[in-house]
């Protein structure tokens, strides 16, 4: 794919009508929070939408994009650009062929044989675009390498945190590998605990940490957990921290997540666990645990026996707890694939912040709507699950991946540094 290049721009526009394809590319591509547009109202006129560019941009140069699904006169585009701000390149793609010979636009020809293919190929083209932007820049954060430094204790007890330098770590419990990525700073009194998404075994192989990359950004200390239910078997996409029969290893985990956090110092009350899709699971789990800790989930599972993909989730029951199915776990195991569940045998429900993707729209009808419904039963019934959560919908469409697609990662860190930060509502005893 012939990919124009484009100097280092702080920002994105489109010059096209509300509801078009680049509209389509940009929340596919979760640009949203770099595009200039978002300032301003649009309307059919490509150029007054190029003037209102010009007068919304915050600061520095953007580049800015169009599609034209019909035949376009190189003059025209031509009026497009000179709209725009002094130094903005304006990248148009193409149904029919035109060069417009013009220093200020790229122009790209777009052969597709249906809509769909035309949507992805331009998607692709400005994926590179972006992705080829100097590192560094608020498209391409800085990449780090993985740090080597890697520690393995025996037991619990002789661990002792590590800070101020990122490593991986391997503690044995009783011959099972709780593996996880450790970002401790001295100067922090708060703590967030990453979980894990899916994983593609045959990309990334055990233990992966998810977000490992954007610690950086965060205003916190850190940990990135791998759930150790993967080891049971090498074709497991997700463990949900399932276990097995005689170990549980969510509460296994805050074990470690405790002992960490009194070795620094660090309250209950300043811990976060995050996590996304099946790490959004285990997130809320593990707060139920350690009571007066919080969680951020975006796009959870929260009931396995109602989840999409049920051969995944079957597969994970199956190999920690030996039964075929969700359906046939007893009820002494059932806070291992039911949240509320969860929460009714710890007696208590963190507080929370809930994100979720408007468009998945499987998880909202069958995780989200009769958690939130079961949840509003028990607060009403027990003190000791009255939490202050918040629930707040976004949408977010990927072209091959649907709806269910989680936060981009600059969204992500801007909620997760708000949210650390922010008093809690009330405290519950």
């Amino acid at each position: 794919m012939n990919v124009p290049e484009v100097a280092a721009v702080d920002w994105i526009g489109n010059v096209d009508s509300p509801g078009g394809i680049m509209d389509t590319v940009i929340e596919h591509l979760q640009l949203e929070p770099f595009d200039v547009s978002r300032f301003m109202a649009r309307d059919t006129s490509e150029i007054d939408n190029a003037k209102n560019i010009a007068k919304h941009i915050p600061y520095g140069t953007l580049v800015a994009f169009s599609v034209f699904e019909k035949p376009v006169s190189s003059e025209a585009l031509i009026l497009i650009a000179n709209q725009l701000p002094p130094g903005t390149m304006l990248v148009v793609f193409l149904s029919d062929y035109v060069n417009p010979m013009n220093a200020n636009i790229i122009a790209r020809y777009v052969p597709a044989k249906t809509a769909a293919e035309f949507i992805l190929k331009i998607a692709g083209h400005v994926h590179k675009l972006i992705s080829m932007q100097p590192e560094g820049s608020r498209f391409n954060p800085p990449q780090l390498d993985f740090p080597e430094l890697q520690l393995r204790y025996v037991e619990i007890e002789n661990y002792e945190p590590l800070l101020d330098e990122r490593h991986a770590v391997k503690l044995e419990i009783d011959s099972v590998d709780f593996d996880f990525f450790s970002d401790l700073r001295s100067g922090s009194r708060k703590l967030v605990v990453f979980g894990q998404d899916a994983i593609n075994r045959d990309v990334n192989p055990l233990p992966y940490f998810y977000r490992w990359s954007w610690l950086p950004q965060l205003e916190a200390s850190a940990i990135i957990l791998n759930d150790p239910s993967l080891y049971a078997r090498n074709d497991l996409l997700a463990g949900w921290w399932v276990g097995t029969q005689s170990r549980d290893y969510v509460k296994e985990a805050v074990g470690i997540v405790s002992k960490i956090a009194g070795a620094l110092e660090i309250e209950n009350n300043d811990i976060t666990f995050f996590g996304a899709s099946a790490g959004g699971y285990s997130a809320l789990a593990m707060a139920s645990c350690l009571p007066g800790s919080r969680a951020i989930v975006d796009i959870p599972q929260v009931f396995l026996e109602t989840y999409g993909a049920k051969v995944a989730s079957d597969a994970s029951i199956k190999a920690g707890l030996n039964f075929d199915s969700a359906e046939l776990v007893p009820e002494r195991y059932r806070h291992r694939i039911d949240l509320v569940e969860r929460f009714i045998t710890e007696r208590w429900v963190p507080d929370f912040l809930y994100l979720q993707n408007n468009r998945d729209h499987t998880h909202v009808g069958a995780q989200m709507g009769p958690f939130i419904a079961r949840l509003g039963e028990l607060m009403s019934k027990h003190r000791w699950a009255q939490s202050e959560f918040v629930v707040e919908m976004y949408s977010a469409w990927n072209l091959l991946k649907g709806g269910h697609f989680p936060l981009s990662r600059e969204v992500t860190l801007r909620r997760i540094n708000e949210y650390i930060s922010s008093p809690k509502a009330k405290s519950r005893s």
